[in-house]
């Protein structure tokens, strides 16, 4: 016997779900500048140790008081197994921002730690997930 009343029950939790959901910060428009932002899975991904990054945004310049946009982060790649043929490794990252909005000094306040976890599934693909934690304050 089929259970025909999961799929809207499924539907409607992730329906739920993804509002709660937030992505992009929306003042930053080249988003591949800031990866750990994009996806949290990206967190030890790439071909090094450690990487660094820092971006910084001030637009609008004709308004009174320019939204300011700055953030940072930092991960690292470690556990690397490479001498498999469908090598693995862990990530971990810490990503700060840090935005002020307008004439309404409306502050944003981000301070997020992140773990990736990556599986090569053969010598050209692999799978990556990743999750973090994240403490906001608004003003």
């Amino acid at each position: 016997m089929k259970n025909h009343h999961f799929k809207p029950l499924l539907i409607v939790a992730l329906c739920l779900v993804a509002n709660s959901l937030l992505a992009q910060d929306i003042h930053y428009s080249q988003f591949y500048a800031d990866p750990l932002r994009l996806n949290p899975a990206n967190t030890g991904n790439f071909n090094g140790d450690y990487r660094f990054g820092a971006n910084a945004r001030n637009q609008w310049q004709a308004v009174p008081v320019p939204y300011n946009t700055l953030s940072g982060y930092t991960d690292w790649a470690f556990l690397r197994n490479q001498r498999s043929n469908t090598p693995a490794w862990l990530g971990a990252g810490l990503r700060l921002l840090a935005d002020q909005a307008g004439d309404g000094k409306l502050s944003t306040y981000e301070i997020q730690t992140l773990i990736g976890g990556h599986k090569a599934l053969t010598p050209n693909l692999y799978a990556s997930v990743g999750g973090g934690f994240t403490w906001v304050q608004n003003k």
